[in-house]
């Protein structure tokens, strides 16, 4: 009725035990090119968006559905990015109001 737990099953447990969680890559990024990298793409999914727009505002673009999904996309990316930044903005008054 109950299966017995024997060694075999804890040496599987030991090597997943033992494996990591994330792959580290050995490359080194700094929190500027990381901010600068995501506001690129936030750049670029708004300009696909207007682009995609003035083609469907000119007739050459039929599916509006496409227009719909980058408008919506562009503008969650643009609300994450916003509330990054006042993320951001409260660690820097957090930090700035410690004592040393």
């Amino acid at each position: 009725m109950f299966k017995r737990i024997g060694l075999n099953n804890a040496t599987i447990v030991n090597r997943i035990d033992n494996q990591p969680i994330h792959k580290t890559n050995e490359t080194n990024t700094d929190f500027k090119t990381v901010l600068k990298d995501a506001l690129n793409k936030v750049s670029k999914a708004e300009h696909e968006a207007n682009a995609m727009q003035q083609m469907m505002i000119e007739g050459k673009v039929e599916d509006l559905h496409q227009v719909m999904i980058a408008s919506q996309k562009a503008s969650i990316m643009v609300e994450a990015a916003v509330q990054v930044q006042q993320k951001v903005i409260d660690a820097y008054n957090e930090v700035m109001r410690m004592q040393v």
